[in-house]
């Protein structure tokens, strides 16, 4: 999973700009329709970072068992218990 990140982040880092901006965009409308079937109604796509875009996306097209893709989401949302201690709740 981590191979596939960093393939997605170099990837979109020598995009040009015009591509980042399209591509980032379709998958925030697509991300939009996909996070309430995980259980993410409330969430504001517009305010995730491209990097959280690009990790959601991948996350949910892992394969892996509803809840896990669930717990994982929460995780590149909320961030981890660390993050959450040195800065606070994200919400």
């Amino acid at each position: 999973m981590l191979r596939i990140l960093t393939a997605l982040t170099l990837l979109a880092a020598t995009a040009p700009a015009s591509a980042q901006t399209g591509g980032v965009a379709n998958i925030r409308v697509h991300l939009a329709q996909e996070l309430p079937i995980y259980g993410f109604r409330d969430v504001d796509v517009s305010r995730l970072s491209s990097s959280q875009v690009l990790q959601i996306e991948q996350i949910i097209h892992s394969g892996r068992e509803d809840s896990n893709i669930r717990s994982r989401i929460a995780t590149v949302i909320e961030g981890g218990l660390l993050q959450r201690l040195i800065f606070g709740e994200r919400r």
